[in-house]
């Protein structure tokens, strides 16, 4: 079956898709079931399997099954996240590719370092931490450790192919201040964080109700003393999912009118009743109200030179990574 993908591909490559079809065929042999599994892609030397890709469309899929879509709908977004998540991995592939070849390793002590930060930085003790792992992640800390070792590797070589690269003048902080000017010019900010269950223009008026009903759910979670960063990671739709819902700083004046009016009367550590938002409904938390004076340049340009730097390296890093693309084998395989 794989006879017409081995065409034009070196021998290394060649003998890994036949060993990877060897193990999935003597699996089922060895287990009296039959295991099916192919390969989706082959990233130079390495290749990746539709397990593998299944595994990390779960959540992606559990999501939107139980939006309940349309058939042709649901097909149409779970194609759509395949292609992203495979896009995802190949893209990891070749990153660790680039680890290997330049040598970049971390020590345990720094895999420890960094897991004891993330559970310090959400108040859990290393017992309260394995328990939220499993519930809200399903891995134990031997995987997650493992996917944090990963991490601090890309980091690592990010930091030496992209970051290290990136250089901020006096004229780009100047430029930014000027764009940016009523950032900094002070007034009430309130730190924010969301739990979020989205709706879109064509959900259902039984689904939204549905959605509404999950939310005060989650809502009376709250109002028993659930952390609120620990609840937002279990159920919250956000791309900030990891994060504890942490949507940073805004200023009182920026705010919709919909959320000025609910903010008011709030005070730090409160959050707000299920809100009905355009983006879907939402509970939000007031992490911190700060009353900010307004800042000169050379006070702003710690942060300026922050919100720079991350969209450079962005910017910088889709550049790089296109670049490793191009230079590689990459066969994507329907």
């Amino acid at each position: 079956m794989l006879k017409e993908h081995f065409k034009n591909m070196s021998r290394p490559i060649v003998c890994k898709l036949m060993c990877a079809a060897f193990v999935f065929s003597t699996a089922g042999m060895v287990s009296g079931a039959e295991v099916i599994d192919r390969i989706v892609a082959v990233v130079n030397s390495d290749i990746i399997v539709l397990t593998d890709l299944n595994r990390e469309l779960k959540p992606a899929v559990a999501q939107i099954k139980a939006q309940n879509l349309p058939e042709d709908q649901e097909k149409e977004e779970l194609s759509k996240y395949r292609e992203v998540m495979l896009n995802q991995l190949i893209n990891q592939a070749l990153i660790d590719q680039e680890i290997k070849r330049y040598g970049i390793s971390v020590s345990d002590e720094e895999v420890d370092q960094s897991i004891t930060r993330i559970r310090e930085s959400k108040f859990l003790t290393e017992e309260r931490f394995e328990e939220e792992l499993k519930k809200n992640m399903g891995l134990s800390m031997d995987e997650y450790r493992e996917k944090s070792k990963d991490q601090l590797l890309r980091m690592k070589l990010i930091n030496s192919q992209v970051q290290s690269k990136v250089v901020i003048t006096d004229k780009d902080r100047e430029q930014y201040y000027e764009q940016f000017e009523e950032e900094f010019a002070g007034g009430k900010r309130y730190h924010l964080r969301n739990i979020i269950m989205r709706v879109s223009s064509d959900t259902s008026e039984a689904e939204k109700e549905k959605i509404e009903k999950k939310m005060e759910k989650v809502f009376e979670e709250l109002k028993q003393g659930a952390a609120f960063a620990a609840v937002a990671d279990k159920y919250s739709e956000s791309s900030t999912n990891g994060e504890g819902g942490d949507l940073g700083f805004f200023r009182f004046n920026d705010l919709s009118p919909q959320l000025k009016e609910v903010l008011a009367d709030k005070s730090e550590g409160e959050f707000t009743s299920v809100l009905d938002t355009e983006l879907g409904y939402q509970i939000l938390y007031v992490e911190k109200i700060e009353d900010d004076t307004g800042k000169s340049l050379e006070e702003a340009s710690p942060e300026i030179d922050k919100q720079i730097y991350n969209a450079s390296v962005n910017i910088k890093f889709q550049s790089w990574l296109m670049e490793l693309r191009k230079q590689s084998h990459i066969k994507i395989i329907e």
